[in-house]
């Protein structure tokens, strides 16, 4: 499973909810706490899985780029760093900043994201503001292309990276997926590597589930290519929404399947919309979902692997199954249902009354922007009002959401909750509030 982080309560990766008590977690600089994980980190999760729950044996944190930043441009919502352009929209979760705007030429920053190789891009899935540090390195991970032995180079992205060929070095192949790091004496410049790491890929064994998000690259047909260096077949997938363009290469895609001699036989194939990137640098003022853009708070029976959404009339009675009023799915195979899809079992996204699931919820607003639904469940803390209190460490803003549960009024540090909502910025604005003590 290799996806991004879409909640707390233990952890919900790609629509999975992990028991992560007894995991082993790990960074790319060791051993981490469960404290350390974010919401939009990357992260590869290894386990059993049953339907939409987990056990996780391990979970992997894995960034994609770290460096000093040396460009900015608002315009296209992107920001770029040591040979890779990141962009963000208003899914991209954000840390030590709130928005695009609060970081500058010059500023340290870790993206986790999806990586796109062909263009040297990267969607960003979380921004970390660091302390700036000359001692910092340059670090990241990519597929390896245009390797000059004699010069001792090889190119990631569009970073040139020197290795001390001299010094026995191993001269790395084209098409390795390597992480490296080093040190840069100027922005923009030659990077010289300290350490060259050729990432081995997983392969489970065969009859084990696979989810994997990223973007498609190394297409060849819908039966070959390759999803975040892992290797899919989707002929015989269903996708979803149904497009005149299918799967291409550079589609962002959620893919599910099993895996067969270390390809992922997919037997769904969602297609993600990126969120409207124009929020991006509006993040921390976002008001709360409303009928027609509802996060993660609607109630789906029957739950099943959910179509797309964005495509919906007024009050959420969408289309395609459209037996949904206020965001209540009756079926969960409904699809463009206004609130939002479900995909997965019992996680919706609109305005109904019940608790999520353990799905993967996404929503629309009618537009066709898609925004991602996060899911905490654990105990308030540091509460000061209703716009401002943490669950797991997630600051949140429930100030228009619906509260429902036992006492449902009474917030305390303590009391136990279920929070629905989007990232927005730094921050969950929370479309519903469920206290299950």
């Amino acid at each position: 499973m290799v996806a991004p982080i879409t909640g707390f309560g233990s952890v919900f990766v790609g629509g999975i909810r992990f028991d992560d008590s007894s995991s082993t977690i790990t960074g790319d600089d060791g051993e981490l706490a469960r404290t350390d994980l974010k919401i939009g980190m990357m992260v590869e999760a290894r386990g059993v899985v049953t339907g939409t729950t987990g056990s996780a044996r391990s979970l992997r944190v894995f960034s994609a780029v770290r460096g000093l930043v040396d460009r900015v441009d608002p315009t296209k919502n992107e920001i770029r760093l040591p040979g890779w352009r990141v962009t963000v929209d208003a899914n991209t979760a954000f840390g030590n900043a709130d928005r695009l705007s609060d970081i500058g030429i010059g500023d340290y920053v870790e993206v986790f994201g999806l990586r796109d190789d062909s263009s040297a891009a990267i969607a960003a899935t979380r921004l970390e503001r660091k302390p700036s540090s000359a001692a910092l390195p340059t670090a990241g991970r990519g597929v390896v292309h245009d390797v000059d032995p004699v010069a001792g180079t090889f190119r990631v992205g569009d970073l040139t990276v020197a290795y001390d060929a001299g010094g026995g070095a191993r001269v790395p192949v084209e098409g390795e997926v390597v992480s490296y790091r080093g040190v840069q004496s100027l922005l923009g410049s030659l990077l010289v590597a300290e350490s060259i790491l050729v990432e081995q890929p997983f392969v489970p064994a065969d009859g084990v589930q696979g989810d994997v998000e990223g973007i498609v690259s190394s297409y060849v047909s819908p039966g070959s290519f390759k999803v975040t260096d892992t290797e899919v077949d989707a002929s015989a997938a269903l996708v979803t929404p149904a497009s005149a363009d299918g799967i291409s290469a550079g589609s962002r895609v959620q893919v599910s399947g099993t895996y067969q001699g270390g390809v992922l036989r997919a037997r769904h194939v969602k297609l993600r919309r990126n969120a409207d990137a124009s929020a991006a640098d509006t993040a921390g003022q976002a008001a709360t979902p409303s009928a027609t853009q509802a996060s993660g708070s609607g109630d789906a029976t029957n739950g099943g692997d959910a179509a797309s959404n964005g495509n919906a009339t007024d009050n959420g009675n969408g289309t395609n199954n459209g037996s949904a009023t206020n965001g209540s799915a009756t079926n969960g195979n409904a699809g463009s249902n206004g609130n939002g899809s479900a995909n997965g079992n019992g996680s919706a996204a609109g305005g109904g009354s019940s608790s999520s699931g353990n799905g993967n919820a996404s929503v629309g607003n009618g537009l066709g922007v898609e925004r991602t639904a996060v899911v905490l469940i654990g105990a308030i803390e540091n509460y000061s009002n209703l716009s401002s209190f943490s669950v797991r460490g997630q600051i949140v803003d429930a100030s228009s959401a619906t509260l429902s549960g036992r006492q449902h009024n009474q917030f305390f540090n303590g009391r136990l909750v279920e929070i629905q909502g989007v990232i927005s910025g730094s921050i969950v604005i929370a479309s519903k509030v469920h206290f299950t003590d």
